[in-house]
C-alpha cells in the first residue's frame, strides 16, 4: 500500500525574541529583559587582588573580586585580618582606577594605618585613585538607618564600598531605648533585609566585614558551641561570596623564635560566581599586613623558581637574602625583580590550582 507523502509547508523561521517581545508588551511587561539580549547583565568582571591563590578561589576563571556583587568576610576569632583583607581589596580597586569608600562604623581605623597599608588617601597626589573614609564625628553616634541609607545612595557612585563592621551597626530605637526596655528584637536583621530589597540597581561591590557570635540556647552533638554571624541571615542569602578566615600557624623567621606573622586560611563557604568550598593560605606579617610578596615567594619555592641552599635564597642568579624575611625585604624594595618573579610564578597555573583545593565544612555550620 502506497504511503501518502506529507506536504512540505514552506514558512519563514519565527524570531522567538520578536514574538516574545510582542507577548510581553501585550501584557504590559515590555521593560522586562530577555536572557538572549546583549544588554542582559549576566557577565562577570573581576578585579585581581594581587594574591594568585586568593584570586583563584574567588573566581577560578577570571581570577579576582567579582564586580557589582556583595561579599561577606568573617571569622570565628578576632585579630585574623578581616579589616586588613578588606583594605587589600581597596588597594586592588585603586590599582585599576576605581572609586573606593571605607565605612568606618567601628571608628577604629586611623589615617596613619591606611598610609602604612599603602592605601592612596590623598586626592592631591592622585585625584583618580584615593579612598574616601566615612566615620562618625567626635561623640556623635550614627544609627544603622543612616549608614544603610548612605550606602544605598553611594552605591551608584562608588565602585567598592567596605562596611566595617556589621556587628557595630545599631538601629536608632536601640540607641535611644532605656536599659530596661527589651521589646526591640531583630531590628537590624529586618533593616538589612529591606536594604537588599531596595538596593537592586547598584553598581558597587560591597564588602561586609562581620563577626561571629555564640548561638544562645543552641547546642551541638559534638559538644562545641554553634557560632553564627551578626545581623541575621540577610547577608548570608544575598551575598555572592562569603569568605571565612581562620588561623593556621605562626610565621617564625627570627633566631629567638619570635613570630613575625601568621598564616591565615581563606575559605569560600559560599560562592555563586565560581565553585565554592575552596581554600588557600595567606601570609600576614605584623606591621605590614597581608603580603602578596611572601605568597609569591612560597609558590616560587615549591616550583623551584627560587633556589634554597641552607637558609639562603636566590633567584635569577641573585641572592635574595638569608631567610624568608630578609628576602621579602629585598623584593619589597626591588620592584623590577619582584615583577620578574610574578611573571614566572603566574605562568605555572597548575601549582595555584593544586593549592586552592576543596576544604572542610565551615565553622558556623557545625552542628
Amino acid at each position: 500500500m502506497a504511503t501518502k507523502k506529507a506536504k512540505e509547508v514552506e514558512s519563514e523561521p519565527v524570531n522567538v525574541n520578536d514574538q516574545l517581545e510582542k507577548d510581553l508588551s501585550g501584557l504590559g511587561l515590555g521593560n522586562m529583559v530577555k536572557l538572549a539580549e546583549d544588554f542582559c547583565d549576566m557577565d562577570v568582571t573581576c578585579v585581581p587582588t594581587g594574591f594568585p591563590q586568593l584570586d583563584y578561589i574567588l573566581h577560578s576563571g577570571l581570577r579576582g573580586i567579582p564586580c557589582g556583587r556583595d561579599m561577606e568576610v568573617y571569622s570565628r576569632d578576632p585579630e585574623l585580618g578581616k579589616t586588613s583583607i578588606a583594605v587589600e581589596f581597596i588597594k586592588a580597586f585603586q590599582r585599576v582606577g576605581r572609586k573606593t569608600l571605607f565605612d568606618d562604623v567601628e571608628r577604629t581605623m586611623t589615617l596613619q594605618y591606611l598610609k602604612d597599608q599603602r592605601v592612596q588617601v590623598d586626592p592631591q597626589a592622585d585625584p583618580t585613585r584615593y579612598a574616601v573614609r566615612l566615620m562618625r564625628h567626635e561623640k556623635d553616634v550614627i544609627p544603622a538607618e543612616m549608614w544603610l541609607d548612605t550606602i544605598q545612595k553611594l552605591s551608584n557612585v562608588m565602585d567598592l564600598i567596605v562596611v566595617d563592621s556589621v556587628a557595630a551597626l545599631e538601629q536608632k530605637a536601640n540607641l535611644e531605648k532605656e536599659a530596661s526596655d527589651n521589646n526591640i528584637v531583630g531590628g537590624l536583621s529586618k533593616m538589612l533585609s529591606e536594604f537588599y530589597k531596595k538596593n537592586v540597581a547598584k553598581r558597587a561591590t560591597v564588602i561586609w566585614v562581620n563577626q561571629m557570635r555564640t548561638k544562645i540556647g543552641a547546642y551541638s552533638p559534638s559538644g562545641s558551641t554553634p557560632l553564627d554571624t551578626t545581623g541575621g541571615k540577610a547577608i548570608k542569602f544575598y551575598a555572592s561570596i562569603r569568605l571565612e578566615l581562620s588561623f593556621v600557624d605562626k610565621i617564625k623567621e627570627t633566631k629567638d623564635g619570635d613570630p613575625v606573622g601568621m598564616r591565615v586560611k581563606a575559605f569560600t563557604s559560599k560562592n555563586k560566581v565560581a565553585p565554592q568550598w575552596r581554600s588557600c593560605n595567606l601570609s600576614y606579617l605584623f606591621g605590614y599586613g597581608f603580603s602578596p610578596i611572601w605568597d609569591y615567594m612560597e609558590l616560587a619555592l615549591k616550583l623551584g623558581i627560587i633556589e634554597k641552599k641552607g637558609s639562603w635564597l636566590s633567584f635569577a642568579s641573585e641572592r635574595l637574602g638569608q631567610g624568608m624575611l630578609n628576602a621579602h625585604k629585598l623584593l619589597a624594595g626591588n620592584t623590577d625583580l619582584y615583577k620578574q618573579l610574578q611573571l614566572m610564578v603566574d605562568g605555572e597555573d597548575a601549582v595555584v590550582n593544586a593549592n586552592a583545593s576543596q576544604a572542610e565544612k565551615p565553622a558556623e555550620s557545625e552542628e
